[in-house]
């Protein structure tokens, strides 16, 4: 499918290539109805979690629908689509989480735990570190795709300057 299409548009193709309405789609993915189609239709932003239980539920290209839906930061989101592709299981949470403001945490407590041991060991990060490192992943998702590179790049260049 085209670059040039929406996140929405794109799930819109897939479930519609699948010959399934929204009803058939909740019930695979275990997302709402309402959602899905606030996500069709653009007018939501899903998290990463929920962009994975589409992927795996329409068979998707998982890299493809993360970049759409500009959830991740460029960084993470290569990172994590590599990881992806190697182990689905490593995000298993519900998406009726959405509003949930514990999500990070459990997201964190939800990872497969080789990738949080990983990501702990590669940054030099405690336990409670990687709490903190999804909170933020978490909050930088909800911004506009101009506001995470200004805040990436103001924390890339104060981590050159303390370098």
């Amino acid at each position: 499918m085209s670059t040039n299409v929406t996140f929405g548009e794109y799930l819109r193709r897939l479930r519609r290539a699948k010959a399934w309405g929204l009803q058939d789609l909740a019930q695979a993915s275990g997302v709402s109805v309402t959602h899905l189609s606030r996500l069709e239709n653009d007018n939501a932003v899903p998290n990463a979690e929920t962009v994975v239980k589409l992927a795996t539920a329409l068979g998707g290209d998982l890299n493809q629908m993360l970049r759409l839906s500009e959830c991740l930061p460029t960084e993470i989101l290569d990172r994590l689509s590599r990881r992806a592709a190697s182990s689905r299981g490593a995000v298993r949470r519900s998406a009726s989480s959405d509003a949930d403001p514990s999500f990070p945490g459990a997201l964190v407590r939800d990872i497969d735990p080789s990738l949080r041991n990983a990501l702990a060991e590669r940054f030099g990060l405690l336990p409670g570190d990687v709490d903190g490192v999804f909170n933020v992943l978490q909050e930088l998702g909800t911004k506009e795709p101009s506001e995470r590179a200004a805040i990436l790049g103001f924390l890339a260049s104060r981590a050159k300057g303390d370098s």
